[in-house]
């Protein structure tokens, strides 16, 4: 099944009602969405927006968190301002399907945001992919194409007031594993990803690379099996041609890594498996940037194209 929208990227609300926003390439004119896998006949939903002014909404990378206290729900949202850039926090209103807006948050360590992983109500882990500032195009494709490998960007750590840069290299998305000990991060460069250990004041350790051969956009994790899914991009110079040209397909590729026990130091994750779930030429499925899953289902949304709603077979 396929649904009109343009999910870059997708969270996930107690498990089975993902987030995702709409957004077109150089328009701020965007909205939330929520798509309910209980209702696949069901086109995504747009959620209204309190408190918050729309005007120059424009979000990239999401994420979700509940407070095990209290038990809210909220949404961190990447939104590239006009004169800043923001990660907006919202609070869930799930019987008027809105959301609150509580906070913005702006600090100098984050210039160049893509993706985020909340941690607690107001705490959140946020990559830069690129050395430069978002607005600085010219220098950004410059630094993409020809100063990639001595350039690069970072994770930052806000604990609610301020940001700590706790790693560097080419990140883009981010999550953790299910125990909330590792963060994952992909290498745009070596087309691989990165685990760190968390330490307890929130500092990362990189402890393992794991090479999958293809460019990682966005990385979800399962929360009941604990897999985490990826979406690649098998060729980067086609998915730069579709941006520009819509009409032009970008092959799609979803990746499953299973992560094994976790060792107690040295290398994290000593025994993992990583199989292909999707891949597509493009004709089906351009573009794919984004996969969440829920039960025996895969949602995979993309960059300029559909959602797409799969049944996932094991074998």
């Amino acid at each position: 099944m396929c649904y009109s929208s343009r999910p870059i990227d997708h969270d996930l609300v107690g498990g089975e009602l993902p987030f995702s926003y709409d957004a077109e390439l150089d328009k701020r004119n965007s909205k939330l969405l929520t798509f309910d896998f209980a209702k696949p006949d069901q086109d995504p939903i747009e959620v209204t927006l309190k408190n918050f002014n729309r005007t120059g909404f424009n979000p990239h990378g999401i994420t979700v968190y509940q407070d095990p206290s209290s038990n809210r729900v909220s949404l961190f949202v990447i939104n590239h301002r006009l004169d800043a850039q923001a990660i907006e926090i919202f609070d869930l209103e799930r019987a008027s399907h809105s959301l609150v807006h509580r906070r913005s948050v702006v600090d100098p360590l984050i210039w160049s945001p893509n993706n985020l992983c909340a941690v607690g109500p107001n705490s959140f882990y946020v990559t830069n992919d690129n050395f430069f500032h978002f607005e600085s195009t010219i220098l950004r494709q410059v630094a993409t194409f020809f100063l990639n490998y001595w350039l690069h960007g970072s994770v930052v750590f806000f604990d609610g007031v301020r940001g700590f840069e706790v790693a560097q290299g080419h990140p883009n998305g981010i999550s953790m594993d299910k125990s909330e000990r590792f963060v994952i991060v992909p290498n745009t460069l070596s087309r691989s990803v990165v685990v760190y250990r968390r330490r307890h004041d929130n500092t990362l350790e990189e402890t393992q690379t794991i090479k999958v051969g293809s460019v990682i956009d966005n990385i979800n994790v399962d929360p009941v099996t604990g897999n985490l899914w990826l979406a690649g991009i098998p060729r980067v110079s086609e998915i730069v041609e579709h941006i520009n040209n819509i009409s032009h397909r970008s092959p799609s590729q979803i990746m499953m890594l299973q992560l094994g026990e976790p060792a107690s130091s040295g290398i994290s994750f000593p025994d993992y498996q990583l199989r292909e779930a999707y891949m597509d030429d493009g004709r089906q499925m351009t573009g794919a940037t984004s996969a969440v899953v829920y039960k025996d289902r895969l949602l995979i949304g993309s960059i300029c194209g559909d959602l797409l709603l799969c049944e996932i077979q094991y074998f």
